[in-house]
């Protein structure tokens, strides 16, 4: 198993006790807003309610961090070791918690970063205060709570998949998509109680996204545009190199964003695929991690490859990924993609001039992709419960992604249970897997549970966050 290409994108929290339904908590000095902040449990997931209309993004900030610390008595332990486990497999590449501080605050400075979400963060660090940043000591500090908010910007992060059938090769004619997302399986015990659909809401827009509680940056998230993007990651080859070494972080990080916050704004602010797309390939923006971002409307769907290609210092190429894409020549033959009406994507490069990482797990996935979606050359046509079966799907005798796995389940062949920390390969398991009809936003989600890893997705159709 590759390590390297499956880390997982770790946005972690965690919880242990029950909460309430809660709307508007504040502090004990000041009038809450009504309905500026509620938070109401479902089955797997808290359903959370973000409303920025008559309220500053400091005070929903501050009253969204109040609320959880009120409900949710175990938030900063949880956090606080979620953040631990996470620097101890970073440790191995010999980073520190200085580091990733450093990182994280330097993108909030950033005078091009988004004033409404540094408020947003201020806001939830007047409740998660603590002013001593110990990992494992049970309470979260101020400077916690930022790494959390910038994991996938000053953390390396790998793994997901994300794909969707669109057009004609639909039952209905309209998009449909499936979204997958990995953890390393250490976390699930703890991450999965605090799954979360959260909404933000400001006037006439509002965005969904799909995560963890707490969590303000976009990683699986749609707009009522119809209009949906996921984040994933994507390795060089570099990767592939003796000795292995991974691209460095840059050293100048004077002018470096948060892609995972710019993907909300523009969520927030562009109705159209093509706009999000380019404003997510902007020239000026400059990342400091190659990254995907699948994005999905109602009639298409690809994903932005931006190769930042820090090996030579100057972008690579930045682009929107579709079926029609010529691909790399560095993509051997069984890796094209000749399927009409329908795309996929893991986690590589693979347009021309960009990085094209040869990664078992990438090539096994990205072959049953194409296996899957076989028999629309023949008629077949997708609804959502061939959806549900496609982003499900995994070989009878493996969950591994290296044998193809789409639907990820990894466990010790030896016991069949969760790798603990140590020098063990790491394991992962999908913990989210989203199935949606763009033209309805109808959605139906697999939330692994936090006291089994699932073999099969459990699909369960949601409350309707727009409505």
């Amino acid at each position: 198993m590759h390590d390297r290409h499956k880390m997982l994108l770790f946005t972690a929290v965690l919880l242990g006790g029950i909460t309430l339904s809660l709307v508007g908590c504040g502090d004990d000095n000041q009038e809450p807003t009504p309905n500026a902040v509620v938070i109401q449990q479902q089955i797997g997931y808290y359903d959370v309610k973000l409303n920025f209309t008559d309220s500053s993004h400091f005070e929903v900030g501050r009253q969204f961090a109040s609320a959880i610390h009120r409900t949710v008595r175990d938030y900063e332990q949880v956090v606080d070791r979620a953040l631990l486990l996470q620097m101890f497999f970073l440790g191995k590449a010999g980073l520190t918690f200085d580091i990733v501080k450093t990182r994280a605050q330097t993108l909030l400075d950033n005078p091009e970063f988004h004033d409404a979400y540094r408020d947003e963060i201020a806001g939830m660090q007047e409740v998660f205060s603590y002013q001593t940043d110990v990992l494992g000591d049970g309470k979260l500090s101020a400077n916690e709570l930022l790494v959390f908010q910038f994991v996938p910007d000053v953390m390396r992060a790998f793994s997901c998949s994300a794909t969707a059938a669109y057009g004609s090769a639909t039952s209905t004619g309209k998009t449909i998509i499936g979204r997958n997302l990995e953890w390393i399986n250490e976390l699930i015990p703890e991450i999965a109680k605090i799954y979360a659909v959260t909404t933000l809401r400001n006037a006439d827009t509002a965005v969904v996204n799909i995560g963890v509680l707490g969590q303000l940056f976009a990683i699986s998230t749609f707009n009522e545009h119809q209009v949906f993007a996921a984040i994933l990651d994507s390795a060089t080859t570099d990767l592939e190199t003796e000795p292995k070494t991974i691209v460095p972080y840059p050293s100048d990080l004077s002018a470096i964003r948060s892609y995972s916050f710019d993907l909300r704004y523009a969520l927030e602010h562009f109705a159209n695929l093509s706009d999000v797309s380019s404003y997510m390939t902007d020239p000026d923006h400059v990342y400091a991690f190659n990254h995907l971002i699948f994005l999905a409307d109602e009639a298409s769907a690809g994903v932005v490859e931006n190769d930042i290609n820090l090996k030579v210092g100057t972008p690579g190429n930045r682009s929107l990924r579709t079926e029609d894409s010529v691909l790399s020549g560095q993509v051997p033959e069984d890796q094209q993609w000749p399927i009409r009406g329908a795309f996929a994507t893991v986690n590589d490069f693979r347009l021309p001039g960009n990085d094209y990482a040869a990664a078992l797990s990438d090539t096994a996935r990205w072959t049953s992709f194409r296996e899957l979606y076989a028999g629309l050359s023949h008629g077949q046509t997708i609804d959502v419960d061939a959806m549900k079966g496609i982003a499900g799907y995994h070989p009878p005798t493996s969950g591994l992604m290296e044998a193809g796995a789409i639907f990820v389940h990894e466990t010790s062949p030896e016991t069949d249970e969760w790798i603990g920390l140590g020098d063990a390969p790491l394991m992962f398991n999908t913990i989210q897997s989203i199935v949606m009809d763009m033209s309805t936003l109808d959605l139906w989600i697999s939330f692994t549970p936090w006291d089994d890893l699932l073999t099969d997705p459990v699909y369960r159709k949601i409350k309707h966050p727009l409505q």
